[in-house]
């Protein structure tokens, strides 16, 4: 099949990184001599001013570790080692972290300028350490700008130091801390989280402030405890009163969340009664039976012992009759034994008697061959004589003969 009338069937996509690593790039300058004997020598780039150095993009790395992700210097240097195969030191991170503290210097002022000409400032402030030491950091932002400033103190003083907030026209937000009501230029709105919490506090603290009629919250006595508690100026006391409606109607909302909250206790609490109950009687089926069991287990343990006391009697029992068995197996064996040495001794007299007869058998043979031989002998010494009288002309006289052995 032609590979051009092939149609894509199904696409399948797979987002990666690729390996990283870092480059080195190695800048040289030419010199050349002119027709006039002059020697021309080309410059190295303005950043490049040591034998060895590091570029400018992981000094902008090692900056937005340490001060955009807040790791901490060798944690930000160990990630750079292992990722890209570069080894820097601590020390040279705290170097670029300054380097850029000078470069931005003239972006952060600019920053601090927009926001004091700003419409709407945010302003909060926050404990945090420094080298082991308790300092403050500083924060004015909006919508698009955000400053940051650490003093060591925290107060008047450096709100007053940093510039920014102090104569302004605009409209301030803060958390009612006392120094921001000093600044009588601003136009003051409360932080309405802050405030739904201090009015939390009110409600909750015992305090008779907050009346509460038809079942509603009604914040009558807020604004004299907040004018007892801080010093308002007069636009403090407008922003206040147009931030209660919103809170009025967020506390009617947490009384009615409050009531079923409540309602929703009862019920949960009727809930749990049941279920304490339906556990009681659980827990009493459960005695029964577990009193049932022990009966049960006590008869199963007595019929145990009874049967181990048979078991053990017949065990000795049967130890007796292996005993007894294995003296008359070993009485068997010995007699076996002796039975065997018998026939043995029999067998060997058996084979003397037999070798007896042999041996008589063969003396007999011996013995009728030698008698044999004796006859001819005689036989052949009365021929001899017969002949021998027969030439003197006297009958042959026969010896006596021998008598037989058999």
């Amino acid at each position: 099949m032609p590979l051009h009338d092939a149609l894509v069937g199904e696409r399948r996509q797979v987002f990666d990184v690729p390996v990283a690593a870092f480059d080195v790039v190695e800048h040289r300058t030419l010199s050349v001599r002119c027709q006039f004997e002059q020697l021309h020598t080309s410059a190295f780039p303005a950043s490049v001013t040591e034998p060895v150095q590091y570029g400018p993009n992981v000094g902008a790395l090692a900056v937005h570790l340490t001060q955009g992700q807040m790791l901490p210097y060798a944690r930000a240097a160990e990630l750079i080692r292992d990722v890209y195969g570069l080894v820097i030191s601590p020390g040279t991170l705290v170097a670029w972290v300054g380097e850029a503290r000078t470069a931005l210097q003239g972006t952060a002022d600019l920053i601090a300028q927009y926001l004091r000409d700003a419409a709407l400032v945010n302003a909060d402030e926050s404990g945090l350490r420094v080298a082991g030491k308790l300092h403050c950091l500083y924060i004015a932002a909006n919508d698009t700008l955000t400053w940051y400033r650490v003093h060591a103190k925290r107060g008047m003083e450096e709100i007053t130091a940093h510039g920014i907030l102090p104569n302004r026209l605009g409209v301030l937000v803060h958390d009612c801390w006392a120094p921001y009501w000093k600044l009588d230029g601003a136009t003051h709105a409360l932080c309405n989280a802050h405030l739904l919490r201090e009015l939390l506090y009110v409600k909750r603290s015992g305090k008779q402030i907050c009346l509460k009629r038809d079942g509603k919250f009604v914040c009558t006595m807020v604004m004299e405890y907040f004018l007892s508690k801080f010093p308002l100026n007069s636009y403090a006391a407008v922003a206040l009163q147009a931030n209660l409606a919103t809170l009025q109607g967020r506390l009617n909302q947490i009384e009615i969340d409050l009531v079923a909250a409540r309602n929703d206790a009862l019920c949960e609490r009727e809930a749990a009664e049941a279920a304490r109950i339906d556990l009681a009687k659980a827990l009493l089926r459960l005695e029964a039976d577990l009193g049932a069991l022990r009966v049960n287990l006590d008869k199963e343990r007595q019929g145990r012992v009874v049967a181990d006391q048979q078991a053990a009697v017949m065990e000795a029992k049967l130890e007796g009759a292996n005993e007894r068995s294995g003296k008359a197996e070993a009485a068997t064996i010995d007699a076996a034994a002796q039975a065997r040495k018998h026939g043995e001794a029999v067998f060997a007299e058996a084979a003397k008697v037999e070798a007896a007869k042999n041996t008589i058998s063969n003396l007999t043979g011996k013995l009728e061959a030698m008698q044999a031989q004796i006859e001819r002998q005689a036989e052949e010494l009365d021929a001899t004589r017969q002949t021998a009288a027969e030439l003197r002309g006297k009958p042959a006289t026969k010896p006596p003969k021998a008598p037989s052995k058999e």
